[in-house]
C-alpha cells in the first residue's frame, strides 16, 4: 500500500495527473443480468479520462443490445 501512495503522491508532484488516460477492458459472456450495472458504473466514475471496450464473445443471450 505504501508503494501506491510513493506513486501517486509522485504523480501530484509532477502533475501528470491530467495526463492520464485509461482503457477498460470488460470481458463479456452471457452476463446480461449484470453488464448494464457494470457500464453504468464505469460511466459514473469521477475520473473521465477513460475508454471503455466491451468484447463479446458470442453471447447467447442480449449483451450485444444492451451495450448498443
Amino acid at each position: 500500500m505504501d508503494s501506491i501512495k510513493k506513486i501517486s503522491d509522485n504523480l501530484k508532484t509532477k502533475n501528470i495527473e491530467n495526463n492520464l488516460y485509461f482503457s477498460i477492458i470488460v470481458p463479456v459472456y452471457n452476463t446480461e443480468r449484470y453488464l448494464r450495472r457494470c457500464v453504468d458504473s464505469l460511466v459514473n466514475q469521477t475520473f473521465n479520462d477513460i475508454e471503455i471496450i466491451i468484447v463479446d464473445d458470442y453471447s447467447s443471450g442480449n449483451c450485444y443490445e444492451i451495450v448498443k
